[in-house]
């Protein structure tokens, strides 16, 4: 996916931030997968993305230990890379939660899935 979107003309001034965030995630196991204005554009050859667009991403993640680890990589990464990433980490079945909300390490995140947005304890969370 990541590929498809570094394909994008305007991705051009970002090939090493795509090359960096693809072989990171490959390294640690994690796919990565891409949403929003990016997508949007290598789907359809239209003019979604500008000159300070983000990139929205989703990380499906078993459970905790999973997204832990990807959160970490996810802040390792961005500072190094040339646009911000945006985006959920997936727990399927229960719901999304903002990345770097997650990264915090708070006791409780927000939880959002297609019917319902809650307060979460971490503990609820899959294992």
């Amino acid at each position: 996916m990541l590929a498809d979107i570094a394909a994008v003309p305007e991705a051009a001034v970002h090939v090493a931030s795509f090359a960096h965030l693809g072989d990171a995630a490959e390294t640690a196991g994690i796919a990565i997968r891409v949403y929003g204005s990016w997508m949007w554009q290598a789907l359809t050859g239209e003019r979604h993305v500008h000159g300070t667009s983000d990139l929205d991403i989703l990380v499906e993640v078993s459970g905790i230990a999973a997204a832990d680890r990807a959160a970490a990589l996810l802040r390792e990464v961005e500072p190094i890379l040339s646009f911000r990433l945006d985006g959920e980490l997936s727990f399927p079945g229960r719901g999304e939660v903002n990345w770097r909300e997650y990264a915090q390490d708070r006791t409780d995140v927000l939880l959002k899935s297609i019917d319902t947005i809650r307060l979460t304890p971490r503990g609820e969370l899959p294992a």
